[in-house]
């Protein structure tokens, strides 16, 4: 993986997991995405929007760049295989957990699908009655892509309700 790969799939994980696993006790969660000072093309200006559907949420990543929307693809993909396997091998070992970092993260399936301007995220929890829990950790994904210096300018973020 390259360095703005790596960099890229570092600043949108530390954009989602922040609210679930919390952050270190000397900063606050959104640190490193507000001073983020390397930030992948494929990421600027990315606009996100969040749906709540049935047992999950999905997430919409657009990018008005169409040179730009392959590599953001990519980056989602690796992201979305980071935070499954990450959230399923929490939940088959919590004693990995360290508490004063992170709590309990639920175990999620997710599913990336190509859109004409980036790409749809599928995120539901394994267990229905984590919805919630997922639905919150994306609306705390949107405060934080939000206040991102890696994304902010002329993107806009929603959350839609249906």
């Amino acid at each position: 993986m390259t360095h703005d790969k790596l960099t890229a799939v570092a600043v949108i994980l530390t954009a989602w997991s922040a609210p679930a696993i919390g952050a270190p006790p000397s900063g606050h969660p959104s640190d490193s995405l507000e001073s983020a000072t390397e930030c992948p093309d494929a990421v600027r200006g990315v606009d996100l929007s969040v749906r709540k559907l049935d047992g999950g949420v999905t997430l919409e990543f657009t990018t008005k760049h169409q040179a730009r929307v392959i590599e953001l693809r990519h980056l989602l993909r690796d992201l979305a295989n980071i935070v499954e396997h990450h959230s399923k091998l929490i939940a088959l070992h919590p004693d990995l957990v360290d508490s004063s970092y992170m709590v309990e993260v639920p175990a999620v399936d997710i599913d990336v699908r190509d859109t004409v301007k980036g790409a749809r995220v599928f995120v539901r929890p394994e267990n229905p009655g984590e919805v919630g829990t997922v639905r919150a950790e994306a609306d705390a994904l949107v405060e934080l892509w939000n206040k991102s210096a890696c994304v902010t300018g002329t993107t806009s973020r929603t959350f839609v309700d249906t």
